[in-house]
């Protein structure tokens, strides 16, 4: 829920709102005119109208500021409430005006409003949200009108992709078509319902799985033995840093400081919307190093195929070096739970743990602001430490193993 409050809207109050973190949004309502509002986001700010007509709310679009000031957007305002006043539907009126007859889209209709409108402006991670719908919605759901999408086809599918694709993905997929049946309930006025909402979702266990340091030298053979070094260098990083898969994807030689070895996620590619400050052990500025010179001037860490922008899918390339672990259930994901569950198991406290992979705790927000980087780093060091160690010891052990193999007599 976005948070609200009150003020007059002049430029000099809108500029002094702070942009809100990822998805959340803030919502101030003028204190002089009558339902004149201002929502602001991470991707936009943009001038509102609430009121209540044939005894429904209404959220009428004023634009965008700042190319509509807040002085001809209160002029609006005042202007709507007048027609308001005398028994207008504005959001009616406005939706016959965009898209006469269309209170019954198609669902390919709706996800292409979706993608422009909504998720593009506002949201991180809308590539991954357009995956889900083209990859597990049947092609023949596009053209149909979202009437004729019942709840029985939505739970039947529900439960194929469940069967065939797991809960987790069954429930990202549920996500992704109940918000596309919110946005025609908003901006095309269908009134068809959601079906969605009477499907229930999967029950989801916690995953715990990590590395064990029995399977952890069996990991970093893998990653050695690697046909692409690219891949082996970022799932190196990803040991080492604990950082997330597309903020390492999407690392910058800019945004690292060698000399003082930190790296710096800025707030676009951080999930919590703030900045973060990663310490580099040795071995992983030895890695961005090697990929400096391997760049060759390129922006990108890990570049794409033809060296514009960065690798975008490194899924199938990973999954074979984990095959090649003799992993059959580990995930890329679980590489940033087994960073913390070693700083846990050296002795680390939650709160530096938190700290190191950039978690967000509003509780811990003061804290945090108070610490250096020192204790976070020997916090990382001391769990990079223990892996190498452990690595090390097992190659040792097998060296000294071949050794005495081949001097029996």
């Amino acid at each position: 829920m976005p948070a609200t409050e009150k003020r007059k809207l002049t430029k000099r109050t809108i500029d002094a709102i702070p942009t809100p973190a990822g998805t959340d949004r803030i919502v101030v309502h003028d204190s002089e005119v009558k339902g004149f509002s201002i929502r602001i986001s991470r991707g936009a700010r943009v001038f509102y109208l609430y009121r209540w007509a044939k005894g429904r709310p209404q959220r009428i679009r004023l634009g965008g500021y700042p190319d509509l000031t807040p002085e001809a957007a209160r002029r609006l305002a005042e202007k709507s409430n007048g027609e308001v006043a005398e028994g207008k539907d504005l959001a009616a009126d406005r939706r016959a005006r965009r898209r006469p007859d269309r209170t019954d889209p198609t669902l390919g209709e709706v996800l292409t409003h979706t993608l422009e409108q909504h998720w593009k402006p506002t949201c991180r991670t809308w590539k991954e949200q357009e995956r889900l719908f083209e990859k597990y919605t049947p092609a023949s759901w596009k053209p149909r009108r979202l009437s004729s999408i019942s709840k029985i086809d939505v739970l039947e599918r529900h439960r194929t992709i469940g069967k065939e694709n797991g809960p987790y993905v069954a429930n990202r997929w549920r996500g992704v078509l109940h918000r596309l049946f919110e946005v025609a309930a908003e901006d095309f006025d269908f009134a068809g319902g959601n079906p969605v909402r009477k499907v229930k979702p999967f029950g989801e266990q916690e995953r715990e799985r990590f590395v064990t340091p029995e399977e952890l030298p069996r990991l970093f053979d893998a990653i050695d033995a690697a046909e692409d070094v690219r891949i082996a260098d970022y799932l190196r990083l990803a040991l080492l840093t604990g950082a997330r898969k597309t903020s390492i994807l999407r690392m910058r030689f800019a945004d690292v400081d060698l000399a003082r070895a930190v790296w710096t996620i800025p707030a676009s590619d951080s999930k919590n919307g703030s900045p973060v400050h990663v310490p580099l052990v040795a071995e992983a500025v030895e890695v961005i190093r090697s990929r400096l010179v391997a760049a060759g001037g390129r922006e990108y860490v890990f570049p794409g195929r033809h060296g514009k922008g960065p690798l975008i899918d490194v899924r199938k390339p990973i999954a074979a070096v984990f095959k090649a672990a003799g992993f059959q259930d580990v995930r890329l994901h679980d590489l940033r739970r087994t960073f913390g569950s070693w700083q846990a198991a050296n002795g680390s406290s939650e709160l530096l743990i938190g700290r190191s992979l950039g978690h967000r705790n509003t509780r811990s927000t003061a804290v945090y602001a108070r610490l250096t980087l020192d204790p976070v780093r020997q916090s990382v060091e001391r769990a990079t430490d223990a892996m190498r160690a452990v690595v090390q010891a097992d190659r040792a052990k097998r060296s000294g193993s071949t050794t005495k193999r081949k001097g029996r007599p």
